[in-house]
């Protein structure tokens, strides 16, 4: 489902995309992570609880060794925090991407906000898109909702895109065989 939202961020992404990404990492940084009582895993969007050099930083559990100190968590930096014991982080219990998507949904008005900044040309292509769309003109996208405005891909070629995308991100962690065993109508 795509909704409103993200059409904003799109637009911001193509026009002022240092503004977008300004945006994601101050949500990133500062949205609670949710209530979660289960043992952190791996690809699991965490923060760092214990006193010292990184604590309140966030990032990714990119190593679980299963060990009394199983836990590498990787920041959006790059540099990696090892030898992490459960009591030194707090789990969101979700990855990054779900948890971005959280995020930026708090934030929608403040993405709505940057839009109206964005020159006329800009402006007017994303209310056509909308108008567009509320009159189901684009034969790949399907309205579900018209307030607040919630489209899907009708292709299944974007779901798959989007599907593979979003099993690429950093700290996607997939049970079961590896997506290259998987039968052809997985």
């Amino acid at each position: 489902v795509i909704e409103d939202r993200q059409l904003d961020e799109a637009a911001l992404g193509l026009e002022r995309p240092e503004v977008l990404e300004a945006i994601r990492e101050r949500s990133t940084a500062s949205f609670p992570l949710p209530p979660f009582d289960g043992r952190a895993e791996r690809g699991h969007f965490v923060e760092i609880i214990e006193k010292g050099e990184h604590s309140g930083k966030r990032g990714v559990i990119t190593t679980d060794d299963k060990s009394s100190r199983p836990y590498t968590v990787t920041f959006p930096c790059g540099k990696r925090r090892y030898g992490l014991s459960p009591a030194q982080l707090r789990s969101s219990g979700v990855d990054k991407t779900t948890f971005l998507g959280h995020a930026m949904a708090a934030c929608a008005a403040e993405v709505r906000s940057a839009c109206g900044q964005l020159p006329a040309e800009m402006r007017d292509s994303l209310a056509e898109l909308r108008g567009q769309v509320a009159r189901d003109e684009l034969p790949l996208l399907s309205l579900l909702q018209a307030e607040p405005l919630q489209l899907q891909s009708s292709h299944l070629s974007f779901q798959e895109y989007f599907a593979a995308r979003a099993l690429c991100k950093e700290g996607t962690h997939l049970s079961g065989a590896p997506p290259w065993q998987w039968p052809a109508g997985w």
